[in-house]
């Protein structure tokens, strides 16, 4: 009987421990996630780059640009072929054909070049160097000339520089995508920190009416003879917090006795949004069970006051659970084939928004669930 005690009573800390192990391949998964991509990125810039090929004229860079309207405008000059001078022109628009032989007139070197011009915009009916003479004695800026890639050893450390700076970007974003998962797991009631005080916590102590039980387990009966009918337990408690701003507000929980078995899982989110600017006007939250030994999941809504005084909505809203009017000290149940789940509103708080009815809106509300094990339910009988 001892010895039954002893074991019964270290298996909180068993169940911690375990589920604190289950942190340490998540720095595994850090460190493979950037040195995948730092090799990547060498593969990609250095061992295997992309390679354009056959772009549109469109496509090209500025200068290069200049550079192609200016051989299509020679080589018709010298053809006369109307249909392959349109055809190579046919990936620009008339605006920007027009913005580019000006371009090239303006900066022309010589009068042939700007007769060519004028000629070739006149097929496409442009009038070339009309709209864009300048004053006399002032000339057109230059078009920029094409950036020259760095000789020698300066590229290479460029390179390298710059997928160092990118490494550690993804480094950060990597950490803090790490922090923000593990923070969600712990609101969420699916980390245990020995020693340190959660919220929502998982009430594992000794059930001070439960004489001999440890975390939800009573003390083993003989096998032998009938078993009695044995009460249900708490096994967990569970606090929600929502604050007006927190949009997309969801929180759920898993059910699970000491020893890691799996019940099932409960939770508080979004039910109705009555305004979505500049943050969620919520209405109504779904308090909801979820239990594996049974094929639904049980639904009811806690809805405001003016919401619940709307018939409309309360049709409306009735078709997806039991509708409960929102007040401090309210108590309800949800129950499955296995599971109950008695749920509490600790304290609630309208918000004051001159475009909706009063009482309309949550800016604060708080719920306590409290999940039990019915006798003869999934996992452990008792």
């Amino acid at each position: 009987m001892e010895r039954l005690l002893e074991e019964n009573s270290m298996r909180p800390e068993a169940a911690r421990a375990r589920l604190g192990s289950r942190n340490a391949p998540q720095w595994l998964v850090l460190v493979g996630f950037v040195l995948g991509l730092i090799v990547g990125l060498v593969y990609a810039y250095q061992i295997n780059p992309v390679e354009w090929k056959d772009a549109l004229p469109i496509d090209l860079r500025q200068d290069y640009k200049e550079q192609w309207v200016l051989m299509a405008a020679r080589a018709y000059a010298i053809e006369q072929n109307s249909e392959l001078a349109l055809e190579r022109m046919r990936s620009f628009s008339k605006e920007e054909a027009a913005d580019l032989l000006n371009r090239l007139y303006l900066n022309a070197a010589t009068e042939t070049d700007r007769e060519q011009l004028r000629q070739f915009g006149a097929l496409f009916g442009i009038d070339v160097g009309t709209a864009t003479q300048l004053p006399e004695g002032e000339t057109a800026p230059p078009t920029p000339p094409a950036e020259q890639p760095e000789e020698g050893g300066g590229s290479l450390f460029g390179t390298l520089l710059r997928l160092c700076l990118v490494g550690v970007v993804a480094l950060l974003v990597a950490v803090g995508a790490l922090q923000f998962w593990t923070n969600r797991r712990r609101k969420a009631g699916e980390l245990f920190e020995p020693g340190a005080r959660r919220e929502p916590s998982l009430d594992l102590s000794v059930e001070p009416e439960a004489e001999g039980a440890f975390g939800g387990y009573e003390e083993p009966l003989p096998e032998t003879g009938p078993m009695p009918a044995v009460s249900e337990k708490s096994i967990g408690r569970f606090t929600t917090r929502y604050e007006y701003g927190n949009d997309n507000f969801d929180m759920s929980f898993s059910i699970q006795l000491p020893d890691n078995t799996y019940l099932g899982e409960c939770g508080v989110g979004v039910g109705e949004i009555l305004l979505d600017q500049p943050h969620q006007h919520v209405g109504a939250f779904e308090v909801w069970l979820f239990d594996k030994d049974d094929i639904q999941t049980v639904t009811k809504l806690i809805v405001s006051e003016a919401l619940a005084d709307n018939p409309d909505a309360v049709a409306a809203l009735s078709e997806r659970g039991e509708i409960i009017v929102a007040r401090e000290g309210e108590t309800f149940e949800l129950e499955t084939a296995s599971l109950r789940v008695r749920a509490r509103i600790r304290s609630l708080k309208y918000g004051d928004n001159p475009s909706l009815e009063p009482n309309s809106y949550f800016e604060r509300l708080e719920v306590e669930l409290e999940p039990f094990q019915k006798a003869g339910g999934g996992g452990i009988e008792y």
